[in-house]
C-alpha cells in the first residue's frame, strides 16, 4: 500500500498536478515518518517543488532527506538534487562540492565524478548523454528509488 501511494503522487507529478502530488505525499510522510518509504515520500516532496523551480522550497526537502536518512541511493539523489538547486541558482563553487559528495559507488548517478569540475563551467556544460533529466526531472531515479 505505502508503494502505491507513491506511485499515485508520481503520476500527479507527471501531470504536473503538484498539489495532489504533495497532499499524497504529506498523508505517507504522516503515517510513514522514519521510516524508508516517508524517506521517498520527502525526496518527491523536494522533486515537486524543484519541478515548479521554488528552489528554496525544494532544498528544504533534500536537506531533510539527507539529514534524516541513511539509505544511500535517497540520500546520494537528495545530495545530488541540492547540486543541481546550486547549479540554477548560479551558486558554480557549492555545486561543484555538492556534487562531489555524491557517493562514488552510486547506482542512479554513474557519473558524478565529471561534475565538480564541469560545474564550475555551468549547467550546459554539464548537458549530455548521461543527463536524464526532462520535464518532469530525474524519473528514472524515482523508478530506483520506489
Amino acid at each position: 500500500m505505502p508503494k502505491a501511494r507513491l506511485l499515485i503522487a508520481q503520476c500527479y507529478l507527471k501531470a504536473r498536478d503538484y498539489e495532489s502530488a504533495r497532499k499524497i505525499l504529506n498523508e505517507t510522510l504522516n503515517v510513514y515518518k522514519g521510516t524508508l518509504v516517508g524517506g521517498k515520500a520527502l525526496f518527491l516532496m523536494g522533486e515537486s517543488y524543484y519541478e515548479q523551480g521554488l528552489y528554496d522550497e525544494a532544498e528544504r526537502y533534500f536537506k531533510g532527506v539527507v539529514a534524516a536518512y541513511s539509505e544511500p541511493e535517497l540520500r546520494n539523489s537528495a545530495v545530488y538534487r541540492l547540486g543541481w538547486i546550486q547549479m540554477q541558482t548560479g551558486k558554480w563553487h557549492e555545486a561543484s562540492e555538492t556534487f562531489k559528495a555524491v557517493g562514488a559507488g552510486s547506482l542512479s548517478f554513474p557519473t558524478p565524478r565529471i561534475y565538480p569540475p564541469r560545474a564550475l563551467e555551468g549547467a550546459s556544460a554539464l548537458q549530455g548523454p548521461h543527463d536524464r533529466r526532462g520535464p518532469i526531472g530525474c524519473a528514472w531515479t524515482w523508478a530506483r528509488l520506489l
